[in-house]
């Protein structure tokens, strides 16, 4: 079997459709979360993931949404949190609500832990060089599958796998383009890919309905 992991969207629809594109050769698709802030289609991409029937576990943006996390005031302008809730529809928002925060998958023998940001909390930035790190020891044949860095990895932890997925929606690896991974089960085997979509026609569509400079910028990934 040949699963896509995928995270942090962000309302991006565009490079969320071209990922999708390339998963449906896959056996399955999981999200580990963040499927909106930042970006200007937050409802359709709740649609896409909810009528694919991806499953699906909460990211600490989504929570902003939901009112279960605060954030900082000042944030606010990047975040685009108020926004993004008035764009919901009640059946958007009581999905993400029915949402878990984790995720268990057992697979070909294989135990997969799927979180957001790591496995205490929904904050947390498990870098690749995070002295967090050192709070996690895995066994063989066992994987934590997260997000929230918008910084794709793998790493071997103990006997086992830390994978991060990276962002589909906002990247910041220095790459351009929508990150996720693909695990195939039988071969035990996990790789990092990345998918170019027309970033430049959504920084135009972004920038013609008054977007924040910044949010754009990163985009096209400039640092």
């Amino acid at each position: 079997m040949k699963i896509g992991f995928i995270s942090d969207i962000h309302g991006n629809k565009d490079a969320l459709e071209k990922v999708l594109e390339y998963c449906q050769s896959l056996d399955m698709t999981i999200c580990c979360g963040d499927l909106i802030g930042y970006y200007d289609r937050p409802e359709e991409t709740c649609q896409e993931i909810r009528q694919r029937k991806i499953p699906t576990v909460l990211g600490n943006h989504d929570l902003y949404v939901l009112r279960e996390l605060n954030y900082p005031p000042e944030a606010e302008k990047l975040y685009q949190i108020l926004w993004t809730r008035e764009q919901l529809s009640d059946t958007s928002l009581e999905w993400l609500k029915s949402l878990s925060k984790k995720n268990l998958l057992k697979i070909n023998g294989w135990e997969i832990r799927i979180r957001h940001a790591s496995p205490w909390d929904m904050t947390s930035y498990l870098y690749e060089d995070s002295s967090l790190l050192a709070k996690i020891n895995l066994p063989e044949r066992q994987a934590l599958v997260i997000g929230h860095t918008h910084r794709p990895y793998l790493m071997k932890k103990g006997r086992g796998m830390i994978v991060n997925c990276g962002s589909i929606g906002q990247p910041r690896s220095g790459l351009p383009g929508a990150h996720f991974v693909e695990f195939d089960t039988r071969l035990g085997i996990w790789k990092q890919l990345r998918i170019e979509y027309d970033f430049v026609s959504t920084q135009a569509r972004l920038r013609s309905r008054g977007w924040n400079e910044d949010l754009i910028r990163k985009l096209s990934c400039p640092s």
